[in-house]
């Protein structure tokens, strides 16, 4: 066995900081500062660098991408029932799921590889059709958003403009993929905390702006994800992934909960 945190290790801390990140949100109601939200901002970067890892050894990265997208809509529809049917028990709990950001930073990924792979072998054909298929995956579901707004809609295309943590991330995560070194990676992480923080400046003077939830001060604190990544020992660890499927929607339910009770 390495030394260092293998991905089970770096999965267990990101659960860890997400926790923290979610009793302040449940709890706060804001994206203020504050050091509960401070430290949760670890836990996003550290689950993205998890599923960029996994991505390097999958049998199909489609499969990959397919699968955290159905878990995204069953967190969702769960959520979502519970602050409909139950609202006195949890409230009213806003709809929000990480998992479709990976989702979409997988199936880019295997895209773009595709792009690249007929571009090398001279296959125009193959170029042509994925660079069309990542417009679509893209352009269609803004169109859907726009001219079909529905909260059911959203949950099942999401589209890349509102997904949790933007698609700054999603471009972060590719950029992980093909670098496929924890250094730079880690320095790739440090740039993309720098541009959130030098971000919030333009927000916090402008009356709109793109991604607020990005350019915040807040979540330059993701820096702090650092210290795992480089930890990183390359090994997988034990396979409990359902844990992981499971805790995300219970745990988030169960602080709504209390939060509501208490409120």
């Amino acid at each position: 066995m390495k030394r260092g945190l293998n991905s089970l290790d770096i999965k267990l801390i990101a659960v860890m900081f997400m926790t923290i990140d979610h009793i302040g949100s449940t709890f706060y109601h804001s994206m203020g500062f504050s050091w509960l939200r401070m430290l949760g901002r670890i836990a996003a970067p550290l689950f993205l660098f998890v599923v960029i890892n996994s991505a390097h050894h999958v049998n199909s990265k489609l499969r990959f991408a397919v699968k955290l997208y159905i878990a995204h809509v069953i967190v969702c529809i769960i959520t979502l029932l519970c602050s409909t049917v139950f609202v006195d028990i949890f409230g009213n709990i806003l709809q929000f799921s990480i998992l479709s950001t990976f989702s979409y930073t997988v199936l880019l990924v295997w895209i773009i590889e595709n792009i690249i792979y007929g571009i090398k072998n001279k296959e125009p054909g193959k170029t042509i059709a994925f660079g069309c298929a990542m417009a679509g995956i893209i352009i269609v579901p803004i169109v859907c958003r726009v001219v079909f707004p529905s909260e059911i809609l959203a949950i099942i295309i999401p589209d890349i403009l509102t997904i949790e943590y933007t698609p700054i991330f999603v471009i972060m995560g590719i950029i992980w993929y093909f670098t496929d070194n924890k250094v730079i990676q880690s320095m790739v992480l440090v740039i993309f905390s720098f541009i959130s923080l030098i971000g919030s400046y333009f927000v916090n003077t402008q009356a709109r702006f793109m991604f607020r939830a990005y350019f915040s001060h807040i979540q330059f604190w993701m820096i702090l994800a650092i210290f795992f990544m480089l930890l990183y020992n390359g090994e997988r660890g034990k396979n409990v992934k359902k844990f992981f499927y499971i805790y995300y929607p219970v745990h988030y339910l169960i602080l709504e909960a209390l939060s509501n009770i208490i409120n």
